[in-house]
């Protein structure tokens, strides 16, 4: 606990330093104006509605973020704050994740790696979605490889990657293919473990697909 928060500190001050050399986006543009928009929309309104009144767009798991940032008064560069914030859990997960496969000496160094790299740290400071989906990716894993009982630790890990499916839809096959193969990779897992996985994540796909039926 304490390397992972050493790795925490580490990395938010390197993406706070990088903050403060770029700074936050002047103009807003492409991708993260249309996040941006829906973001508003969601935070003003209630609704999830981008430019030009399109209402699916975008994935929702971005916005809903900003949404959060704006509803609490806080604007874009509030977002990247916390957005500096949430990089650097990110990479506290991946020291730990690498704490249960790694010697220690080892899973500090891939902790310090991900605090430091520059794909991870750039995103950060972006109205972008790619610094969400990396952490819920790394939750992903710290999950399947936590301590406890397979069936939460599968269902937990297909639910990390379903919200992360809610951020970037691209996700979608390597999400399943990834729980089918879990009782391959992990001898502790069953197929029950498989369906648990599969169903969690399955949860997010059909109340997105379902919400754009309605629509």
């Amino acid at each position: 606990v304490r390397a992972a928060a050493a790795v925490f500190a580490v990395a938010l001050s390197v993406r706070l330093g990088y903050l403060a050399r770029t700074g936050a986006p002047a103009e807003l543009k492409n991708d993260a104006f249309e996040y941006n928009a829906y973001g508003l929309s969601l935070a003003e309104h209630g609704r999830f509605e981008g430019p030009a009144g399109s209402r699916g767009g975008r994935m929702p798991g971005y916005p809903a973020f900003l949404a959060g940032v704006y509803s609490l008064g806080g604007g874009v560069r509030a977002a990247v704050l916390a957005q500096c914030a949430l990089g650097a859990a990110g990479a506290a997960l991946v020291a730990l994740t690498a704490w249960t496969l790694l010697p220690p000496a080892w899973a500090l160094g891939a902790g310090l790696a991900a605090a430091s790299y520059l794909g991870l740290v750039d995103p950060c400071i972006l109205l972008l979605s790619e610094c969400l989906y990396s952490f819920l990716l790394a939750s992903a894993l710290f999950f399947l490889y936590k301590d406890g009982p397979p069936p939460r630790r599968a269902a937990l890990f297909g639910a990390a990657l379903g919200l992360a499916y809610l951020v970037r839809p691209e996700l979608l096959p390597y999400a399943l293919l990834a729980a089918a193969a879990l009782p391959v990779c992990f001898p502790a897992f069953g197929r029950r473990e498989s369906v648990l996985a599969a169903a969690a994540f399955s949860l997010f796909v059909a109340r997105w697909t379902a919400r754009n039926n309605a629509v």
